[in-house]
């Protein structure tokens, strides 16, 4: 699996290819039990009989991994601050994004017509004691 889902973490995936992706685990879960397609056995019975994590699963942890070595970097590096402008981008859906020197503005459209600024700084300032 380490192979199959090398940098996966980093991969956008249609429903599709999640689909074909678990499928092709499962048959190399039957593969190496020895299972013919002719013996009628539900895929949850391999599975649970296997143990091993579904393909959607290890991506998940995968990603959370990735995204918890981001948020630990230091506030200059871009990463960090591209996963900030991901974070405040998914918020708010509809709004636009303008960076600037020094922060990030997202302009947004509320549900009554009126505009919304949402400014946050570009790197967060850090506490006194650090």
């Amino acid at each position: 699996m380490s192979v199959l889902l090398y940098a996966a973490e980093t991969w956008t995936l249609l429903a599709a290819d999640l689909r074909t992706l678990e499928a092709f685990h499962t048959r190399c879960q039957r593969q190496i039990l020895g299972i013919r397609w002719t013996d009628h056995i539900c895929n949850a019975t391999v599975s649970s009989h296997t143990g091993l994590a579904s393909v959607g699963e290890q991506l998940a942890s995968r990603r959370i991994a990735v995204f918890g070595h981001t948020a630990r970097l230091g506030e200059e590096v871009p990463a960090l601050q591209l996963t900030r402008l991901y974070v405040l981008m998914s918020i708010y859906r509809s709004a636009t994004c303008l960076i600037g020197t020094g922060s990030i503005v997202l302009v947004d459209q509320t549900t009554d017509g009126s505009t919304r600024f949402v400014t946050t700084p570009a790197t967060s300032p850090r506490h006194p004691s650090q």
